[in-house]
């Protein structure tokens, strides 16, 4: 009769609405107290490490329990920090490691023998199911209404003449001469253990690098071609917008696939992303809008109506505001995320080509004024303004310094945030058109590339000095280097 009773509360829970998964709280906190450093993914699947995660089974009916506790594991009496295969709580609900194996597929446990009230859960309706996912034919209702995808299906991988490889996304090393010849390229300290996505102007597809590969090892193709393609070396996610049109997506980046899309009102201009929060602002000036987007399901939490036209976006400091151009009038404004999104108007700008929002400062360089304007965030102010080289590109920020790409003279303007005054000129190859500064994740280096030319430099900002100055077999639009 239990059983009966069971089997009908699974039937009813697979055919209702399926909401956004989260564990109970109690459940979760036990978890977290046991794996201080594990995360809750959107779909309720535990992070543990980059290469161990737990999906949990949602039981046909839940147990009140004063305390959590563990029930059983498999392996028999085992801690949850001792990470067995299998646990099941005394509030009914169940975690199934995930397993990889060597081609890079996943599964969970081998063993039939299990308990009935693993068989009987269900694992999160809304869950990211990897490629090929192995389950025993004992564990099949776990699955619920999810459909798992062939790796074929899944990959986003496809070789120079635009056919699909039979590499799978999910693979945990792919080597370079499966694909093309590796060439003749020395290792560079500062890209090791690090994996490079290129995409150049007017393609659709990303190039694939790793620290020693002078030919891209694959190429990922996206859905149009990209404006913009943002990253946070965090959580491995990428957020693309793209050239007029609506769509914005995230890619899982340890997966190599796109994973959800979102149709928005109008063509974004901007994405930034608060690593912190897992969440990406993206500007849509003809709407008025930005978009709150939670990262990774894609979800819009909230789009903010504002009464401009908001295109450039720079995140401050403490993740609290945002600084944004009006793309009709160049005035500078700033949103408060926590006060309700008031806006204020803090100046005007000319032609800005790059924004830094640094504590109670906003940095603005212009293109054609060949400056840059400090802006007092808090009075409204100009704070001042310096003249630096010529079609300054873009700029990064790397302790008290802000490093200015002035693309036409071919030089690096290096502007001390303490003293307000350019302390530094470094020269690059002029041969091209550098556009692009780009920082190396957990170094002190940054790389500098342009669309226009089929050069890179490495800047190392401790001593202010070029390291490297490499040809590529590409022309680069945008740039992401991601900690394997």
């Amino acid at each position: 009769m239990k059983l009966r009773i069971a089997l009908i509360v699974l039937i009813l829970m697979l055919f209702a609405p399926v909401q956004a998964s989260k564990l109970p709280d109690d459940l979760w906190s036990y978890i977290n107290k046991e794996l201080p450093k594990s995360s809750q993914r959107f779909d309720s699947v535990i992070v543990v490490t980059k290469d161990t995660m737990y999906v949990p089974l949602y039981p046909a009916q839940e147990q009140e329990v004063e305390s959590i506790k563990i029930d059983y594991t498999y392996p028999a009496d085992k801690s949850l920090k001792s990470l067995p295969e299998v646990v099941i709580f005394n509030n009914n609900y169940v975690l199934l490691k995930l397993f990889k194996d060597k081609s890079g597929t996943y599964g969970v446990t081998k063993n039939e023998d299990l308990p009935l009230k693993v068989r009987l859960g269900v694992m999160p309706q809304d869950m990211l199911v990897p490629p090929g996912l192995k389950i025993p034919e004992s564990l099949s209702l776990i699955l619920g209404d999810l459909v798992i995808p062939s790796i074929s299906d899944a990959s986003m991988i496809v070789n120079k003449d635009g056919q699909e490889t039979k590499i799978t996304p999910l693979a945990g090393q792919i080597l370079a001469n499966e694909l093309f010849d590796k060439g003749n390229f020395k290792e560079l300290n500062e890209l090791k253990n690090k994996k490079i996505y290129v995409s150049s102007n007017g393609s659709k597809f990303i190039n694939v690098y790793d620290e020693n590969s002078a030919s891209p090892l694959y190429e990922l193709k996206l859905n149009a071609l990209p404006l913009k393609i943002t990253a946070s070396n965090i959580s491995k996610m990428a957020v693309t917008i793209y050239f007029q049109n609506k769509n914005a997506e995230i890619m899982d980046l340890q997966d190599e696939r796109i994973i959800a899309q979102e149709q928005l009102e109008g063509a974004p201009k901007d994405v930034i992303i608060d690593d912190g929060r897992n969440i990406a602002y993206i500007s849509c000036p003809e709407i008025n809008t930005i978009y709150v987007m939670e990262i990774p399901s894609g979800r819009l939490m909230k789009a903010i109506k504002v009464t401009e036209q908001p295109a450039k976006m720079a995140l401050s400091a403490d993740k609290k505001s945002i600084a944004y151009i009006d793309r009709n009038t160049q005035d500078l404004y700033v949103i408060e995320l926590e006060d309700k999104y008031t806006t204020r108007k803090i100046g005007k700008t000319k032609n800005a080509s790059s924004l830094i929002f640094e504590k109670d400062f906003i940095y603005a360089v212009s293109r054609t004024q060949n400056e840059i304007t400090v802006f007092n965030a808090i009075k409204s102010t100009v704070e001042h303004q310096i003249s630096i080289n010529k079609k300054p590109t873009d700029m990064i920020k790397i302790g008290d310094k802000i490093y200015i790409l002035c693309a036409q003279d071919g030089t690096i303007d290096v502007f001390n945030t303490k003293t307000n005054k350019v302390t530094d000129k470094i020269s690059l190859d002029k041969k091209g058109f550098y556009s692009n500064i780009t920082k190396i994740p957990n170094q002190d280096s940054v790389i500098i590339t342009g669309y226009n030319t089929k050069k890179f430099a490495i800047l190392d900002c401790s001593t202010d000095k070029i390291t490297e100055q490499r040809d590529l077999d590409v022309q680069v639009s945008n740039l992401l280097i991601i900690d394997k």
